[in-house]
């Protein structure tokens, strides 16, 4: 799956509009292009716990794939350092 896949897929799946989102913020090996076990997503918008819990359960259903959120409020300077080296948007 390449990140223009993703795209599509949340697109047709409606995912933005579900969750009230713009974008999705894909870092890591999957955002590089190179082999991945999981998809990593930094979170820009505040998003409570259950929301954010529902929108992973939904994501991984749809990809068939673990899928690791990152709030970006909550996490670690450092992560947030090193993930933007390689984001990767994907838009409404």
């Amino acid at each position: 799956m390449t990140i223009q896949d993703l795209e599509t897929i949340l697109r047709r799946e409606k995912i933005f509009d579900e969750f009230g989102l713009n974008r999705l913020a894909v870092f890591g090996s999957f955002a590089r292009g190179e082999a991945y076990q999981d998809i990593d997503i930094l979170l820009e918008q505040n998003m409570n716990y259950k929301i954010r819990e529902q929108l992973k359960i939904k994501l991984q259903e749809i990809l068939h794939t673990k899928v690791d959120l990152v709030p970006e409020k909550f996490a670690d300077p450092i992560i947030v350092f090193r993930a933007r080296k390689d984001l990767k948007y994907v838009t409404k």
